[in-house]
């Protein structure tokens, strides 16, 4: 058998990291203060680096950042507002049919196999998962040192 794993059906830890825009525009002044915009991160095979995955204005940024220097997503993003750990299943053979604007939000529903077309904003995100809407995830939150 050849080095291939099957992802087809994966339950990944994420977190996401919620916080304020670094620069507002138009959209953001109708979006919660401290729920302008949403990344998530997850460690690698050898737990050595964060993956982050932030999606921007004009792309998404896809990149490392080594866990000896920040070991915990706070010590990453000391200006989140608020942090969540979720358990996510995503089943690549499930195809989302929903409305899809290339949002924070829309990118992050993605991550986490989560086809809910009226979640559209960071805080609809962040209360969805906290409210235990969807039973697939499990959450806990890094409360600020």
């Amino acid at each position: 058998m050849s080095g291939i794993r099957d992802v087809t059906r994966t339950h990944t830890v994420w977190t996401l990291v919620f916080k304020r825009a670094k620069q507002p525009v138009g959209i953001h002044r109708w979006l919660h203060e401290d729920f302008q915009h949403v990344l998530a991160m997850k460690h690698s095979a050898g737990r050595q680096f964060w993956i982050v995955v932030d999606p921007g204005h004009c792309a998404t940024d896809v990149y490392l950042e080594p866990t000896a220097e920040t070991p915990r997503a706070r010590d990453a993003f000391p200006d989140a507002t608020e942090i969540l750990t979720v358990r996510a299943k995503y089943d690549q053979y499930v195809h989302n049919k929903h409305l899809s604007f290339i949002t924070c939000v829309d990118v992050m529903k993605s991550v986490l196999g989560i086809k809910d077309t009226f979640c559209v904003t960071p805080y609809q995100l962040y209360k969805n998962l906290t409210g235990g809407k969807y039973e697939r995830c499990n959450t806990t939150r890094q409360k600020r040192r």
